[in-house]
């Protein structure tokens, strides 16, 4: 009682337990009065267990050291796994959302390559979506933005979007998307970053629209012909050309001929513009007629070559009759035939034409523009030069 009665002055909240254990009899009422106040008041019955005096210290305590920022942006540790994050479901579904066009073989090629990573990822859920749809043109520029994609691959295909990242046209291999979809099965798949709310369309449809309010005529034309190298149709134009110089035809027929192949594929790229695209796209049978043509040729060039270096053997060993890429005897009294009665050219012509369609259908091209997609989601929302600049943009493709 003395020691608290000479140095109640120096008490802090620290000793408040001590409380319980005075005699306030032997100490004047002044004094402890002063005691109690300086030590936070109390009563013989105070609990000893200190919560209340680290309550009141905490809420005074700084909540980090003198200059040094608070974390941000950290997420809270499950519960049991102190100092850790919580590692991702290996089961959880991956998803994956891949854009293509209609005919495109690049397109074509990443299907199979996701398809194929399938078995080393079971998980994988692949979303696909036709850039040639107008809900397709608004994602795909929702996720654009959303991942910083630049302008000029913006509705180019093919293009895959993840969680972890995104992959479009000439970044697209099979390594490559095995590493986006192993980083993605990492980090985990919350599936925030698929979720489109209406201001999230909306912002995207006011995009596609400034950016179609841009296009000028320069820009779209030379689209159409930067997307118009077609090996298969130039290498198709090339064989009747040079089949018709082969049989003595005059310049007037080969231009004939060469010029209604051109207008076939003209006309047919303009018709799939115009909404033919959807129905060819949803036939299987396109596709599949396409991978055997593919197939096909392939098989074809790798047998010319083979009897090419035959031939050529053969011809510097004199034995000409022996060569193999010549044409059969009557096939050789035909053509003489012909050479001497002639043959009328619209046969010529309607072949040529026949072609063009035919090949426009089984090789669709892959656009690698912005354009092409555009001009037609602004076709079908209804923009006046949309359907000129489809014109425009096929005249030079």
């Amino acid at each position: 009682a003395d020691h608290f009665s000479e140095n109640a002055a120096s008490f802090g909240p620290a000793l408040r337990p001590l409380l319980a254990f005075i005699d306030r009899k032997e100490i004047a009422p002044e004094t402890l009065s002063q005691i109690e106040a300086r030590l936070g008041g109390g009563s013989a019955t105070l609990d000893l267990d200190f919560k209340s005096y680290i309550a009141d210290q905490s809420s005074t305590a700084p909540d980090t050291p003198p200059g040094k920022e608070p974390p941000q942006f950290v997420k809270p540790s499950p519960a049991g796994a102190k100092g850790t994050s919580a590692p991702a479901d290996p089961n959880a579904p991956l998803r994956l959302v891949f854009f293509h066009n209609p005919g495109c073989h690049e397109c074509e090629e990443a299907r199979n390559d996701l398809h194929a990573l399938k078995d080393q990822f079971p998980n994988l859920a692949i979303e696909e979506h036709n850039i040639r749809e107008t809900a397709a043109v608004l994602l795909n520029e929702t996720l654009c933005s959303r991942f910083s994609v630049e302008s000029t691959l913006r509705q180019v295909t093919p293009a895959v979007f993840m969680q972890a990242g995104a992959l479009i046209k000439d970044d697209i291999d099979r390594p490559a998307l095995h590493e986006l979809i192993a980083r993605t099965r990492q980090s985990g798949d919350s599936g925030d970053w698929l979720e489109t709310a209406d201001t999230d369309i909306e912002a995207a449809q006011k995009t596609v629209d400034e950016r179609f309010a841009t296009f000028g005529i320069v820009g779209v034309f030379l689209a159409g012909l930067l997307d118009g190298v077609n090996p298969c149709a130039f290498a198709t134009i090339i064989f009747l050309l040079s089949y018709l110089q082969v049989t003595r035809r005059n310049s007037r027929e080969i231009l004939a001929v060469g010029g209604a192949f051109i207008v076939a594929v003209f006309l047919t790229y303009f018709a799939l513009g115009l909404g033919l695209v959807e129905v060819v796209g949803r036939l299987t049978t396109f596709r599949a007629m396409g991978r055997a043509l593919n197939l096909l040729l392939a098989v074809a060039c790798l047998w010319v070559a083979w009897m090419s270096f035959r031939d050529a053997r053969l011809a510097r060993q004199g034995r000409l009759a022996d060569m193999s890429l010549q044409l059969p005897g009557f096939l050789k009294d035909r053509i003489r035939s012909v050479i001497r009665t002639g043959s009328r050219s619209p046969r010529f012509v309607v072949a040529a034409f026949l072609s063009g369609i035919v090949i426009s259908l089984l090789e669709l091209a892959c656009t690698g523009q912005v354009y092409l997609p555009t001009i037609i989601y602004a076709m079908k929302t209804g923009a006046d030069k949309a359907v000129w600049f489809l014109l425009l943009y096929n005249i030079a493709f």
